[in-house]
């Protein structure tokens, strides 16, 4: 249980298979929060996500369809948007991060099936497979 708490700073031999995306649940909020099995749950619906490959477009490129959620109603750190199968990803890169604030990303998935959005979690460090827009980076890396 909790496995996502070990595999958060793997050892140097890492053996555990899952790439290190210092990732928290959503709802670690203080030093003293009680890890629950939900955590588990969202680490699993996490890393799964992490393997899958997703092209990231800018939000003000985002244009909804039916069903998915206006951007205007997005939270304002979401930056970037793509769509992975039959699910609407969302990823949001915070200006204040690290303790006593989340990490700096957070994937937001929906589909269109329901205009509710679900975080899964906090991370670090982006996963391999998922690429941002070439004149992102070149912004991101000038700062």
């Amino acid at each position: 249980m909790f496995g996502w708490f070990e595999r958060r700073k793997p050892t140097a031999d890492a053996t555990i298979g899952v790439p290190p995306y210092d990732w928290q649940p959503k709802r670690m909020v203080a030093v003293t929060y009680a890890l629950a099995g939900r955590d588990e749950a969202e680490w699993q619906a996490f890393s799964a996500r992490a393997e899958a490959k997703a092209d990231f477009r800018p939000l003000k490129d985002f244009e909804p369809l039916q069903g998915e959620p206006a951007r205007a109603g997005l939270d304002p750190d979401v930056r970037w948007w793509a769509r992975v199968g039959d699910e609407l990803w969302f990823l949001a890169d915070r200006d204040w991060f690290d303790w006593p604030d989340p990490q700096q990303y957070a994937l937001l998935v929906g589909n269109r099936t329901g205009k509710k959005l679900m975080q899964f979690g906090n991370f670090g460090v982006l996963p391999a497979a998922w690429t941002l827009p070439a004149s992102e980076l070149a912004e991101r890396s000038v700062g």
